[in-house]
């Protein structure tokens, strides 16, 4: 072998050794035979390596948050599921999901719902037309609203819709998915929308132009706009404290443990819950809080009972508003929660149950022919009429499923419920009126008419029964909330006194 210079390393042979395949020169290094490998006996056969088997392809499952916000989206799709019971019902059936999973997954299914119209535009330029299959449907809708609405990166969005496809048997369509999600997202910093207000306004609220035309003449152009732009971006839950077993600060620390986000509401005793899932908590199940929104809070307020008072809800199910009112009259006095449906008045005496008030009284009963014992017995009377839902921010689906009949029909039914309500309240007694819609035919109208009939019913002492905070937003006796300037979803309240 070569000596380098001045006795260095061994020169290495220029050029590349020729002959044996391997790369050693022929008959192999140090004389040995070419074709056995070093250390191998002569005469025994070489012994073949196995082949390496292929590796075989394991897909990861999608995550959890995305499985159940689309499973939820399915059901309200394709069973028609009310948007809280069906998130709820998969929260449920998740034991054990993460905080973080739990908020992204209510983001995901009520973001889709509030952007439902816009998401199947958006869809619609990068598709000749949308798919018959509801799953593919569903999942390409939420991915596509984490693309335009949310920072999360196109490529998760697109990975996981494809992922999400494979895990719901739907493998033959993800190279379709993965199509289509790439063009939403190559085109979306030049996506086009309508030039029309009223189309793109229709579109973005997720609103038919009927009902948007109906809100302008209702609050105007420039309230209705704000209206359907406002949405309830942070997702909260709105609870209030039972005070007979907890109080708002324990409350709100046992929920932190459990890996709520919470924070203090505008009313005394209520809080403001994030992410989904609250009712498969133990302080649930301990009967340490009520699930209603502070609208419906201020609507059990403005009736000012006290203990010992006998009061009627006359529409009371699922029973928020008749269990705050048996809070307040401290386990005395009776309320009579009513509704005409007997399923739903298992859902009173359920929640009754849970939170420990003995001095509730579920009933069946229609509103429109009162019970002739019950007549002038009532020191207060709650009329929170079934309507249109227009104020509700935390159910967007209901803008969808309104039907124009139906909200014309729905007056005449409110003013026959209040007519026959006012015949429990004795001489002296309150009577309030509330409804969670904006509409003033529903509203303003029904109490204009009923004082026109009853003219021992007179407006009077709303304000005083309400929060601070709220007192000044009451006009003409009157209380109408919008979300945009009130922090509450919409709603309607009133409160009447009869004369002795």
């Amino acid at each position: 072998m070569q000596k380098g210079p001045q006795g260095g390393p061994p020169k290495r042979p220029q050029g590349r050794p020729q002959g044996g395949a391997n790369g050693h020169p022929q008959g192999g290094p140090n004389g040995r035979p070419q074709g056995k490998p070093f250390g191998t006996p002569q005469g025994r056969p070489q012994r073949r390596q196995p082949a390496t088997p292929k590796k075989e392809i394991v897909h990861r499952p999608p995550t959890v948050s995305r499985k159940l916000a689309l499973s939820a989206l399915i059901d309200v799709a394709s069973d028609g599921a009310y948007s809280t019971l069906a998130l709820d019902k998969h929260l449920r059936e998740a034991r054990g999901i993460r905080p973080d999973d739990r908020r992204l997954a209510t983001a995901l299914f009520y973001g889709v719902l509030e952007k439902q119209s816009a998401l199947e535009f958006i869809l619609s330029k990068s598709m000749d037309k949308p798919s018959d299959d509801v799953v593919t449907r569903e999942n390409l809708k939420m991915a596509v609203y984490q693309i335009f609405y949310m920072e999360i990166p196109d490529y998760a969005a697109c990975g996981e819709a494809v992922t999400l496809s494979r895990d719901m048997g739907r493998e033959p369509l993800c190279p379709l998915v993965n199509a289509v999600l790439r063009r939403v997202a190559r085109d979306k910093e030049q996506f086009v929308w309508p030039e029309d207000p009223m189309t793109r306004l229709s579109l973005e609220s997720s609103t038919p132009p009927w009902l948007i035309r109906r809100l302008i003449g209702a609050i105007g152009e420039e309230e209705a706009t704000a209206f359907l732009k406002h949405t309830d971006s942070g997702h909260f839950v709105s609870i209030q404290v039972n005070t007979q077993r907890t109080n708002p600060d324990a409350l709100a620390g046992a929920l932190r443990e459990e890996g709520f986000a919470v924070e203090q509401g505008l009313i005394p005793g209520a809080l403001r819950v994030q992410g989904g899932g609250l009712a498969d908590t133990d302080a649930f199940r301990q009967g340490l809080f009520i699930i209603q929104g502070e609208a419906s809070m201020l609507a059990a307020m403005a009736v000012g009972v006290r203990g010992g008072m006998q009061v009627f809800d006359a529409c009371a199910a699922p029973g928020g508003k008749s269990f705050a009112m048996a809070l307040a009259m401290r386990g005395s006095g009776r309320v009579h929660a009513m509704d005409v449906h007997d399923h739903r008045v298992r859902l009173i005496e359920a929640g009754a149950k849970r939170l420990g008030l003995d001095n509730i009284r579920p009933r069946v009963g229609d509103a429109r022919q009162p019970a002739a014992p019950l007549v002038g017995a009532m020191d207060a009377v709650l009329v929170d009429a079934p309507c249109s839902g227009m104020g509700i921010l935390g159910k967007p689906d209901i803008r969808q499923r309104l039907r124009q009949e139906e909200l014309d029909a729905l007056p005449a039914t409110q003013l026959d419920i209040l007519r026959g309500s006012a015949q429990l309240v004795k001489p002296g007694g309150t009577l309030v009126y509330s409804t969670c819609t904006i509409f003033p035919e529903e509203n303003q109208r029904v109490v204009e008419k009923f004082l026109f009939e009853n003219p021992e019913f007179s407006l009077r002492g709303l304000a005083r029964n309400l929060p601070e905070v709220f007192r000044e937003k009451v006009q003409d006796g009157m209380l109408t909330l919008l979300p945009q300037h009130d922090g509450t979803d919409g709603f309607f309240i009133v409160r009447m006194v009869r004369d002795e």
